[in-house]
């Protein structure tokens, strides 16, 4: 008895998100399925298929640390893969410049959300959809409803090249995450960040001010929307008005399985990956599967409900 209580106790201490025993079940069903779709070589693809979720869903959980919501991020990656192929135009010597220019966008995005929310203190369900609204519309305007342009090839190396037998594109999400991790577990600003989402009040009496917070969080939200826009990018080198459709649900799904809460005040980048990495192989699975559209789109509501009742469960914790 005293054995099998040392054992939960040792178990516990891992600390080993939910979410990672999801994925790892996942893969070994993919593995019976398939067993070609497990082989090191296609489990390394998912790290690249991954990276535009993960990128915008670090954003969307820090949002959701502090209580917030921002259903602006799909059509921010349109604007920046429409932006980003117009204006390069397979110019190699463009690249970077244009690049700068699409981070830029995606962080002025994120500061009028912020100010909406933090300053007026509008709910942020009702600015950010009315900016998805507003940034679409200036993406049609922009592009004539037709997109034109392509990413030139220096660029699409960080979509579609390879460090050795390593994705380019898992490099750099990989990189990012990292110092997205450090920073929030050993600079202040990581603490302050939770505890807006907790307690506003307790933080500005701390001498922080919790709308600076708020501000800094919904501009970052931006800056990773235009990081995940310029990744899709690099991958497929052309422009298109369909591809972030997906991304607005999945990434606040996302941030959910990986241990965030509408309620703000808790979440986790770590789980955020893991929880990004599931949603990949789950559409692998269901495309092994033959699965049709409306199947995904049950399995992604389920997957939505699911997180709401972890994240409350947490809660009540």
């Amino acid at each position: 008895m005293e054995k099998s209580i040392k054992w939960k106790d040792r178990f516990a201490r891992l600390n080993v998100p939910i979410i990672f025993w999801g994925l790892l079940l996942l893969v070994v069903i993919l593995g019976f399925v398939s067993p070609n779709s497990v082989k090191p070589a296609h489990l390394l693809d998912f790290t690249r298929q991954a990276a535009p979720m993960i990128l915008v869903a670090i954003g969307q959980t820090i949002v959701m640390m502090i209580g917030g919501l921002d259903l602006s991020v799909a059509s921010v990656m349109v604007l920046i893969d429409v932006v980003a192929a117009q204006m390069m135009m397979n110019d190699p010597s463009r690249a970077v410049p244009v690049a700068l220019l699409c981070l830029c966008i995606g962080m002025v995005v994120g500061l009028v959300n912020g100010f909406l929310c933090a300053v007026m203190h509008m709910p942020s369900f009702v600015v950010t959809l009315g900016m998805s609204t507003l940034l679409l519309g200036v993406t049609l305007l922009y592009s004539g409803g037709s997109p034109k342009g392509s990413i030139p090839d220096n660029f699409r190396f960080l979509g579609t090249g390879f460090a050795g037998k390593i994705p380019m594109a898992a490099i750099v999400w990989l990189v990012i995450a990292a110092v997205v991790i450090l920073v929030m577990r050993f600079l202040p600003i990581g603490r302050y960040i939770m505890a807006t989402g907790v307690n506003p009040m307790a933080v500005y009496q701390s001498g922080v001010d919790p709308v600076r917070i708020q501000l800094t969080c919904y501009v970052l939200c931006g800056l990773f929307a235009a990081l995940a826009g310029l990744q899709i990018s690099a991958y497929i080198g052309t422009a298109s008005l369909q591809l972030g459709e997906d991304y607005q649900t999945r990434s606040i799904a996302v941030a959910l399985l990986g241990g965030a809460a509408f309620t703000g005040g808790k979440g986790s980048i770590f789980g955020t990956i893991l929880a990004s990495l599931f949603m990949v192989v789950m559409s692998s699975l269901i495309a092994v599967l033959n699965m049709d559209a409306g199947d995904q789109n049950i399995i992604q509501g389920v997957i939505i409900l699911v997180g709401l009742l972890l994240s409350g469960m947490k809660k009540d914790d």
